[in-house]
């Protein structure tokens, strides 16, 4: 196809302001040319709320093989995000798998990072992790990168027990300098969290450990914020 978007005909439809989309199957068509500019993002957002299930479908079909592409566009990035959001999680299971084996690359973008975080959001566990699996080896540079801290929030929310345990793992060695991190200390509170009270108990150690490091901790910028939820998570035991 030579990739020029079909002309559609939007009208207004009477009495509630909705839209009455004409042409839907045109709209699934140029699906993958709208979802990479703002108004063909919100077009499509519109035509999958009026869309039948086989129309839908047709939609994201016109996308699958082409999610690293298009997740580097801020609109493309919004599209697959209200798609994920909207969709039933086995449903938008194709968009992880297209980031199989860059997955860290990803969550350090600035658009796929997004994408990434609304997949950790709406799918199970087991579904992303694969994804959990990459990044959980990177797990101390993305805590400090400035998207992937994001993406290392929500799996410490959303993840499994056990990729939750290995995070705190990885950070606790290192907890004293991730705490005064701009980004990293948000990932080691979400740790302190979120993790199981064995893995909370061996990042409040690393922490601890060295009381005047503790007490210069406190008065950190960054530092403070964890130091006041380890003090909150302890006080809870």
């Amino acid at each position: 196809r030579s990739g020029k978007v079909r002309r559609v005909c939007i009208s207004l439809a009477p009495p509630d302001g909705g839209l009455e989309l004409h042409n839907l199957e045109g709209i699934a068509e140029s699906a993958l040319p709208l979802a990479t500019s703002q108004t063909g993002s919100d077009l499509l957002r519109l035509a999958a709320r009026s869309a039948t299930a086989g129309i839908q479908h047709a939609m994201i079909a016109r996308v699958q093989g082409h999610i690293w592409e298009l997740a580097d566009s801020p609109h493309g990035s919004r599209f697959l995000q209200n798609y994920i959001a909207a969709a039933p999680a086995a449903a938008a299971l194709f968009v992880g798998s297209e980031f199989r084996g860059r997955a860290v690359e990803a969550a350090q973008h600035r658009e796929r990072s997004k994408v990434m975080e609304r997949l950790f959001e709406h799918c199970s566990p087991a579904q992303v992790s694969h994804l959990a699996d990459e990044l959980v080896g990177s797990a101390l540079a993305l805590s400090r990168d400035v998207y992937g801290n994001f993406v290392m929030q929500q799996l410490l929310v959303h993840g499994s027990p056990e990729h939750r345990s290995r995070v705190a793992g990885a950070l606790a060695p290192c907890a004293h300098k991730l705490a005064r991190h701009r980004q990293a200390n948000n990932v080691l509170t979400a740790a302190i969290e979120h993790c199981c009270q064995e893995d909370q108990e061996v990042l409040a150690q690393a922490l601890m450990s060295d009381r005047r490091g503790f007490a210069r901790l406190a008065t950190h910028i960054a530092g403070s914020f964890v130091v006041k939820k380890l003090r909150r998570m302890r006080l809870a035991m």
